[in-house]
């Protein structure tokens, strides 16, 4: 993209901060895992830029043990509080991964306390990805129906190019 995605604006806000906004009406503790680009908590990687699973860890370590999670990647703009609330409120206690456009959706999840616990030595092994934590814990998949799908599009189109981002924009209003 040229510069940092959490930075892009849309409709006058940064994504960072729009993503921010959500989680702190969706959840009881936000902590942005980066260089500080919100007025939220902020974790540091130790090796910044090494993914998602190192994002995660570095998370998950300033919260208590024995909680879940809800991770959020801050390029999907098109998530609301319906597909974060359902994550939120899942009855179950393991891990609750999104399954839409034919795929799970790690970046946007509820990662139990097991899953928690199991990152560093999935992380010391050599996995680097989401996927390669939910292949060593047991999840439970939130299907589109379970939390309103029509009302948020867009929810996984994440903004990787600026054609992207372009795309977003034409879009228009989640519909």
């Amino acid at each position: 993209m040229g510069s940092p995605k959490a930075l892009i604006e849309i409709d006058g806000v940064v994504i960072a901060q729009r993503t921010a906004e959500l989680l702190k009406r969706c959840c009881s503790r936000v902590i942005e895992v980066g260089p500080g680009y919100t007025d939220l908590e902020c974790a540091l990687e130790d090796q910044p830029g090494a993914g998602p699973l190192a994002a995660f860890i570095a998370g998950s370590a300033m919260l208590d043990e024995g909680t879940p999670l809800i991770l959020m990647a801050c390029d999907m703009p098109g998530i609301g509080e319906g597909l974060i609330g359902a994550l939120v409120n899942h009855q179950s206690e393991q891990s609750v991964v999104p399954f839409a456009d034919g795929e799970l959706q790690t970046l946007c999840a509820r990662y139990s306390a097991e899953a928690r616990g199991l990152a560093p030595a999935v992380w010391e092994s050599g996995g680097r990805s989401m996927r390669s934590l939910l292949d060593n814990c047991v999840f439970e998949i939130l299907n589109e129906a379970e939390w309103g799908r029509s009302s948020e599009k867009f929810a996984f189109n994440d903004l990787d190019t600026p054609e992207d981002l372009q795309a977003y924009r034409d879009r228009g209003p989640r519909s």
